[in-house]
């Protein structure tokens, strides 16, 4: 085999029977690259895989809970989506941990920026008094 499969700038170096031995191993079909899902016991390239049509999505059982809010008890999926309404409040599972992230990056920006207005502010406030004496 040619090629090395080692990454750029590697030491490691191919030993005298690597070739000989990578044929006897995986044969002299060409190495293959790229991202493969398992179909049927055999790996398939990512783009060219489908879903099974006979395959359908099975939430996990509700289970239920006392609200915090109003003390009701919430016994199904439909509960709860009326309670949250209701009551004007969301899930926390509704949002995934990269939305409360960003989420949270943003309130510091906006908090940053309401202090720099701040500050400048104050800056003009004493730059004035320091001015009339």
């Amino acid at each position: 085999m040619s090629e090395s499969l080692a990454g750029k700038g590697d030491k490691r170096r191919e030993g005298k029977n690597f070739g000989a031995n990578f044929d006897k191993i995986f044969g002299k079909k060409p190495v293959q690259r790229g991202s493969f899902v398992m179909r049927n016991g055999e790996a398939v390239p990512r783009e060219t895989a489908t879903t099974s049509p006979k395959s359908a999505y099975v939430p996990k059982e509700f289970e239920s809970f006392k609200s915090t809010i109003d003390g009701t008890e919430i016994n199904d999926r439909g509960q709860l989506a009326k309670h949250n309404q209701r009551n004007g409040v969301t899930d926390a599972r509704d949002y995934s941990g990269d939305y409360i992230q960003r989420r949270g990056q943003e309130r510091v920006a906006k908090s940053n920026a309401e202090l720099k207005r701040s500050r400048h502010e104050d800056v003009k406030r004493m730059v004035n008094t320091l001015r009339r004496g």
